[in-house]
């Protein structure tokens, strides 16, 4: 997955990976994310990893990332 100079604006987690609920694992694990470049505006986690990540989480590279008006 890649997210390149993208603008965010929730009112939350701007970005949450996650990657499965309890015993959910189905998909395997949530890996090889790029996030760069990114503003993220009025929200109150830019880039969240979980809470629900049974199958894990792995190889998230990020970089460049703006957190304006966090809240």
């Amino acid at each position: 997955m890649l997210a390149d100079g993208v603008k965010f604006n929730t009112g939350d987690d701007c970005i949450a990976i996650k990657s499965g609920k309890a015993n959910d694992t189905e998909y395997g694990p949530a890996q090889h994310h790029v996030i760069q470049n990114c503003t993220m505006n009025s929200g109150h986690g830019g880039l969240t990893l979980g809470s629900e990540m049974s199958a894990g989480v792995q190889n998230i590279y990020a970089r460049n990332l703006s957190m304006l008006n966090e809240n």
